[in-house]
């Protein structure tokens, strides 16, 4: 891979390009809430062959851990990610992200909507996140948003989080017996990306969190020009099939496809099957 910088309102923004190549169409990759790069690792190893790549962590995560961060929202990370194609002169672009990602990506067809060839949304909404959690609407529409706005404005709620994470051993393991993740993810690569989390700062996390919950993209979403899929697991506990299936109900260009087995580490547990599923609805919804 090859890393870049550029900048957007003096905060410099670290990326990776990998796959280049002449004629080959940009696809964008959008980390998930406290990912980083790392997570799309199985995913690039096969896509680069068809895409050049951009990969990006967000201020304050990854690679970029030691940028400041000041103000932060989903509207900045759209637009930081808007200075990323203008730096790389890209007139268009597929976006596939993850979590949060998605939220990234339709804020982003808010200013870019003509840039965008395609968006490609895994375990993620268009936005409001937290609010379905509950499993019943006084719990969605109340005591979860409350629950979050209290873990966020908490930091040492995350100081313990880590600590407990950080000495429990094979954590994919322990995943796996509770049912969070596919027992065919990959368990050194899953314990990379939980090493990740538990080394983050947590008022930084805390700011994502809570830039997460207070977004919406809805409006963006269910005006898109640009073809949209979206892929979720039938187990995924974050982001239900009932509100990715109203989602895709919303926005006329969207297909919907879930993945039965799957959690809200889709991309990990299936990296094949999402792969090719992004391949055959790019080229099926798209001219490249």
């Amino acid at each position: 891979m090859e890393r870049r910088t550029c900048a957007k309102n003096d905060i410099k923004l670290d990326y990776k390009v990998t796959g280049l190549g002449a004629n080959k169409p940009s696809m964008l990759l959008l980390n998930g809430l406290g990912a980083t790069h790392l997570v799309w690792a199985p995913l690039v190893r096969i896509l680069r062959e068809t895409y050049h790549l951009v990969l990006w962590d967000y201020p304050g995560l990854g690679w970029a851990k030691a940028t400041p961060i000041a103000e932060v929202s989903v509207a900045t990370l759209a637009e930081q990610a808007a200075a990323i194609l203008d730096d790389l002169s890209l007139e268009t672009v597929h976006i596939v992200g993850w979590s949060l990602g998605v939220q990234v990506g339709f804020e982003l067809g808010r200013s870019q909507g003509q840039r965008l060839t395609s968006v490609v949304g895994l375990c993620g909404l268009a936005g409001k996140p937290f609010e379905g959690l509950g499993s019943r609407p006084i719990l969605s529409s109340t005591v979860v948003p409350e629950a979050v706005a209290w873990i966020s404005e908490r930091s040492d709620s995350m100081e313990r989080l880590r600590t407990i994470l950080s000495k429990v051993e094979g954590p994919s393991r322990w995943a796996k017996r509770l049912g969070l993740i596919d027992p065919a993810v990959d368990d050194l690569l899953f314990d990379a990306v939980i090493r990740e989390f538990v080394n983050m700062d947590p008022v930084v996390y805390n700011s994502y969190l809570q830039a997460s919950a207070a977004h919406n993209a809805q409006d963006v979403a269910s005006s898109a020009p640009f073809p949209v899929l979206l892929m979720g697991g039938e187990r995924d506990r974050f982001t239900s099939a009932a509100r990715l299936a109203r989602l895709a109900q919303t926005i006329p260009t969207a297909e919907l496809f879930m993945v039965r087995g799957a959690t809200h580490f889709l991309v990990l547990e299936y990296t094949d099957l999402v792969a090719l599923k992004i391949r055959d609805f790019i080229e099926k919804r798209t001219a490249i």
